[in-house]
């Protein structure tokens, strides 16, 4: 029951993430380069347009790759950074707001299932 229980976690999570990256991943430039200046706040000011198609392609690709089971571990620790990110950005935007908490819902799944596993119900096994 565990591993079923780990497929539907990283299906509905993968699924997710792949659904929301997809679009901004095969968008133009400049949507790529107004998601890599969303990371100003942080200092991070450089090469917007690459950033942000590294963001939407950790997206939409790791969501993807995730949600299979395939190259598991990679996917969901570059998800946990991102998540991780958007939750620094949150905070530093909308403090005290409730938004925050449910930011902090994807960083902990993706970090747990890191530690976890993907399963015996993954595509990685079957490829062996």
């Amino acid at each position: 029951m565990g591993n079923t229980g780990l497929l539907i976690i990283r299906i509905s999570f993968g699924a997710y993430s792949a659904y929301h990256g997809f679009p901004k991943l095969f968008s133009n430039p400049g949507t790529w380069e107004s998601l890599g200046q969303i990371l100003a706040p942080m200092g991070i000011v450089f090469f917007p347009v690459i950033i942000g198609f590294l963001l939407a392609a950790i997206e939409c690709i790791g969501g993807i790759c995730f949600g299979l089971g395939f190259f598991f571990k990679g996917a969901s620790f570059a998800l946990f950074l991102r998540s991780i990110l958007f939750f620094i950005l949150t905070f530093l935007n909308h403090p005290g707001t409730e938004e925050i908490l449910s930011y902090l819902l994807f960083p902990s799944v993706f970090m747990g299932l890191f530690l976890l596993g993907e399963g015996k119900y993954a595509l990685s096994h079957w490829i062996r």
